[in-house]
């Protein structure tokens, strides 16, 4: 069973993302949380496997609850979820993060009109041109 604790300012989205997880057998949303000191607080009374953090909320961001749950929960893997992030707020919470290799790290990539559908791609950084590279 995997213990999950959902972080998310807006009762909506928190409310139908357990909702979607519920009937899931190998799922339990042990705590929810609509600020990052709740969510630290939940995470040390649940003690879950991982961590779904709005990258947004109010005191405390997604970024830093990551970060502090990497210190006080080493066990609990974190997913940095955003509907609206700003500008190079995702690139931190991608680079911020030491414990998660940069292979493990998806984002979601919205077209042009702000969907795509709702395909995920994974995030992947350039790779560095070499010597005698042809551009694509």
């Amino acid at each position: 069973m995997i213990r999950i604790l959902l972080a998310h300012d807006e009762n909506l989205i928190r409310s139908a993302l357990a909702s979607l997880l519920a009937p899931e057998d190998d799922l339990e949303v042990v705590a929810q949380a609509a600020t990052g000191a709740e969510a630290m607080a939940a995470a040390a009374k649940h003690r879950p496997d991982v961590a779904l953090l709005d990258l947004q909320m109010p005191d405390l961001d997604g970024i830093s609850v990551a970060e502090r749950l990497g210190a006080t929960v080493p066990e609990c893997r974190c997913v940095i979820v955003t509907s609206r992030g700003r500008p190079g707020y995702l690139k931190a919470a991608l680079t911020r993060r030491p414990r998660l290799p940069a292979q493990d790290r998806v984002g979601h990539r919205a077209g042009p009109g702000g969907t795509d559908g709702g395909r995920r791609r994974p995030v992947r950084r350039p790779r560095a041109r070499r010597r005698g590279d042809r551009r694509r």
